[in-house]
Parts: C-alpha cells; sequence; structure tokens
C-alpha cells in the first residue's frame, strides 16, 4: 500500500478521533471486520494528527455533517460521519467503518478520493461542503491560527 500513498490526498485527523478510532481498530482486528479494520488502520498511519483547536472547519472529523459527491454518478448526499454502534441509514448517519465513512474521514472540502466501493468498483468521492464540524461548533476549530501573532 505504500505506493498507493502517492495518489491519496493528505487527510487530517484530530488526535481525540484518533485515539477513539485506534481503539476501535484494535477491538475489531481480530473478529469478522479484521479487514475494515486494517484500512482504517492503513488511514489512521497516513493521517496528519492534528490538534482539535488546530483543524481547519472544513475538514471532515467524526461527528462532521457533510455533503459530498460521487463525482462518477453525478449524485450529491449528504450524512454524518459517525462511529460504528451510532450508524443509521434512515438517519443518513454513516460508519467510518464503512467504505464511504471511511472516505470522507479526514478530508478537506473540495477535496477528492478515489475509493473502492462494493458493488459499484472504485468512485471518485468529492467533499462538496462540510455542513458541521463538532470542533468548529465548540469553537475550538481553527482557534490557534485565528489568534494574533505575539
Amino acid at each position: 500500500m505504500q505506493t498507493l500513498t502517492r495518489f491519496l490526498p493528505p487527510i487530517y485527523v484530530t488526535h481525540e478521533n484518533f485515539e477513539q478510532l485506534a481503539r476501535l481498530v484494535d477491538a475489531a482486528s481480530l473478529g469478522p471486520r479484521a479487514d475494515v479494520a486494517a484500512r482504517l488502520d492503513f488511514e489512521l498511519g497516513r493521517a496528519e494528527l492534528v490538534d482539535a483547536r488546530d483543524i481547519a472547519p472544513d475538514v471532515v472529523t467524526m461527528g462532521s455533517k457533510v455533503i459530498f459527491e460521487d463525482v462518477d454518478a453525478r449524485k450529491w448526499r449528504e450524512v454524518e460521519l459517525v462511529y460504528p454502534h451510532q450508524s443509521d441509514s434512515e438517519l443518513a448517519r454513516i460508519s467510518v467503518f464503512a467504505p464511504v465513512g471511511m472516505a470522507l474521514l479526514g478530508l478537506p472540502q473540495g477535496e477528492a478520493i478515489h475509493w473502492p466501493l462494493p458493488a459499484a468498483g472504485a468512485r471518485t468521492l468529492k467533499v462538496v461542503r462540510v455542513v458541521y464540524q463538532p470542533e468548529a461548533a465548540a469553537g475550538l476549530s481553527g482557534l490557534r491560527r485565528a489568534a494574533p501573532a505575539p
């Protein structure tokens, strides 16, 4: 997968999200979802870790609501990125363990990623807009960058 990283856009994950997701990966790595856990572990390994106060408000973090486009199908969809136990397709709450959820994790608005989807082959998914980000809503996102220089 080392060669693959040259073609993947950079992703940004908060330290808090990283710690929670790493625990999920560890718990799932020996069970029936070991392949999904391995893929998420790969994604976490290539992520740039960012303090919640430094994450840009247009980056998809856990709990973010995002509008994305399936570029190949020319379809837009709004989803909330959640942990596996919170997923609910009727509420458009998509698990980070789902292929689309994993693809969106850490992407900034305007960025696209070519990602394998079951039964659809590889698709290009683009973040059109981050509608809600928990860190921004809490007043944390971009906090350090917004502060005047000493």
